[in-house]
């Protein structure tokens, strides 16, 4: 079952994905905590825009790039919060590995 934190921020993903007429989500995707480019939130919002769009959420806000045009969109409080607490490891069902990199590779 979802919180209200989720809940909220699976909405913001789908008033930004609706500003550029993009497919709306279900629920949010598992992303990678203090992660702006894979987080959550971001993964969410990038599935549903137009593939090369590049999504980055900070604390407070989004910034979607797309065409070479750069947007940005405050989040509300309580999307504000799923962050905090998804970077806390606090949403652990939403969690995806960091990658690791073997020895030797970049």
């Amino acid at each position: 079952m979802r919180n209200t934190h989720e809940l909220a921020a699976l909405e913001a993903a789908n008033e930004v994905i609706g500003r550029f007429d993009g497919i709306p989500a279900e629920a949010l995707m598992c992303g990678v905590a203090e992660a702006g480019d894979t987080c959550p939130l971001a993964r969410t919002i990038r599935h549903g825009l137009p593939e090369g769009s590049a999504v980055l959420v900070g604390a407070t806000l989004v910034e979607v790039c797309l065409d070479g045009e750069q947007s940005l969109f405050d989040l509300p409080g309580d999307a504000r919060e799923f962050v905090r607490r998804f970077d806390r490891g606090l949403h652990p069902s939403l969690e995806r590995p960091k990658r690791r990199h073997r020895e030797g590779t970049p």
